[in-house]
């Protein structure tokens, strides 16, 4: 699945994604990682939702009424990531996807594995794992 958040495309493993979602009104959480903006209550479910742009380059701030929320799922964790619009289902081979320049600093590499051409545009490919933090330890 392909989304934009500041003008950048983005893609993810649709598989790990449970829906997509308008905006709603996000209480924040005190204490929490900056590229957290808070929690939604979902059919009776709390989740955190993840400031992607923040996630991706800590410092900005990102996050807008026009903002779309999807809703990753990946293994036992469950959370939203908050981004522009969702553009295209993109069904790629593994032959689409090319290296990482080797410039690319490891902060990237952390989140980023490969890059694809998606008419005319360069989508970055995101290890959906990544993106959502590990539990807290009770």
């Amino acid at each position: 699945m392909v989304f934009a958040i500041d003008g950048r495309e983005y893609g993810i493993d649709i598989m790990s994604v449970r829906e997509i979602r308008s905006w709603v009104t996000i209480t924040p959480l005190p204490r929490t990682p900056d590229y957290i903006s808070g929690v939604i209550n979902i059919r009776g479910t709390v989740l955190p939702i993840i400031n992607l742009a923040a996630r991706l380059a800590p410092g900005v701030e990102h996050a807008t009424v026009r903002d779309v929320i999807v809703v990753l799922e990946i293994g036992d964790r469950i959370a939203g990531i908050l981004v522009d619009q969702v553009s295209d289902i993109v069904e790629i081979k593994a032959g689409d996807i090319q290296d990482l320049p080797s410039a690319t600093t490891d902060s990237v590499r952390e989140f980023v594995f490969g890059l694809l051409t998606h008419d005319g545009r360069v989508v970055c490919l995101l290890r959906s794992g990544e993106l959502l933090p590990e539990p807290a330890a009770a």
